[in-house]
């Protein structure tokens, strides 16, 4: 016997307890319910008309049940058309595979489908905790309490959250979703929200998000807010502005434009850093002289103005700095730096070459030479420039740093 069936005709299908053999009876039982056996067959070996029997069967009360007058009013009652007794075929509850219906909890039970109509189901809609996952998947595991306002949380809720771990407070009114072991960009994001509206990610913290150094863990979260902004905030170094800068958005964090973070490193690093950091940018083509040249003006600008003095110098390394440095040093000219030529057909690129005198120098660093394909991968260009008559000199930086004297001398000699 089937398990369910549509809430409307659950009174039109209760079995009731079968009263007599099933081989003998197939007869209407008290609301409008059957009991089943063989089916009836119209007529009968003694000629009686079934409704005949079935009169004397039941005595006068059955009998005025199943009388026509009756079954018209049972009709309009129920809705159902009367006539005799069904057979246990059609006397059959719906199987599961015929029934979709909606249970407790707004979920279905389905079968065959139902289309369109009051029956059909609705659309389950995401939880709270289901969209602010989402959203902190989107934002590098970072949310702060406008975030999960959206998301539909109440304060309770967030405070529900919070006791239980799943929101982990990084700073004031921001938290990490699930766990507080954020990446270098969620601490970045988490600083920007939690120093308020108009925030944006400057300083080392920008130049570390253009890629034009590394991080270094002693250094705190930099922001720059708007001089009406708050003073202190635990875990952040807060620098305050009256000039709005240009704002860009990098990898979901509001950042500084690449001139705008170059001038901020101006008034924070020393000549060094902050020319490898100009050179960096240079080299990756984020500015050009004609955008340093709008800032220089600014606090900071002159460090930026004696760089510049040294024209395009596209360096991609402290140790090709350091090399550069070393030339100048020792008298040369400036070379063409990190300037693409053909050798052979295949595109190469020489640390530093003075094409007059078909000399070209190599700076070794680990960072760029190292690793064996690296290795490889500089032997194979070592050969094709000398292949096409260039001379090859290498420097190291011990050689550079510890021995500056001797490696000039060698340079020269190959001058």
């Amino acid at each position: 016997m089937p398990a369910f069936a549509p809430a409307r005709d659950l009174a039109d299908h209760a079995v009731a307890p079968v009263a007599a053999p099933l081989a003998e009876v197939s007869r209407e039982t008290p609301g409008n319910t059957y009991e089943t056996g063989a089916p009836r067959q119209v007529g009968a070996a003694d000629g009686t008309e079934p409704d005949d029997r079935t009169r004397e069967a039941r005595g006068p009360v059955e009998a005025d049940r199943a009388a026509p007058s009756d079954g018209a009013e049972r009709a309009g009652a129920t809705g159902r058309a009367a006539g005799p007794p069904v057979s246990a075929e059609r006397a059959r509850l719906p199987s599961p595979a015929e029934v979709s219906r909606e249970t407790p909890g707004n979920t279905y039970e389905t079968g065959a489908p139902r289309h369109g109509g009051a029956g059909a189901p609705r659309a389950r809609r995401d939880s709270p905790d289901e969209r602010a996952a989402r959203l902190a998947a989107e934002q590098w595991g970072v949310l702060d309490t406008a975030d999960l306002r959206a998301c539909g949380f109440s304060e309770s809720a967030i405070a529900a959250r919070r006791r239980n771990g799943r929101l982990r407070r990084i700073h004031p009114g921001v938290y990490a979703w699930g766990h507080d072991r954020l990446t270098l960009r969620g601490r970045f994001l988490a600083a920007v929200k939690a120093a308020g509206p108009g925030a944006v990610l400057s300083h080392r913290s920008a130049g570390v998000l253009w890629g034009l150094f590394g991080w270094d863990e002693a250094w705190l979260p930099e922001v720059t807010i708007p001089m009406r902004g708050a003073r202190k905030i635990d875990g952040i170094t807060i620098h305050r502005s009256r000039v709005p800068p240009e704002v860009i958005v990098l990898d979901g964090i509001p950042v500084t434009s690449p001139a705008r973070t170059l001038l901020d490193l101006a008034t924070v690093a020393s000549f060094k850093p902050l020319r490898r950091a100009v050179r960096e940018a240079t080299a990756q083509g984020r500015v050009g002289v004609r955008d340093l040249l709008a800032v220089r003006g600014r606090r900071g600008g002159a460090n930026l103005t004696r760089i510049l003095a040294d024209g395009y110098t596209p360096t991609r390394s402290e140790l090709e700095d350091a090399v550069l440095d070393l030339l100048e040093r020792g008298g040369f000219p400036k070379p063409d730096i990190n300037t693409p030529i053909r050798v052979g057909g295949v595109r190469t690129v020489p640390d530093f070459r003075w094409p007059d005198r078909r000399l070209v120098v190599e700076a070794d660093s680990r960072e760029w030479h190292e690793h064996r394909f690296a290795q490889e991968d500089d032997a194979d260009r070592q050969a094709r420039l000398e292949a096409a008559g260039e001379r090859v000199l290498r420097v190291t930086w011990k050689q550079a740093i510890v021995r500056p004297g001797q490696t000039i001398a060698r340079i020269r000699a190959a001058w």
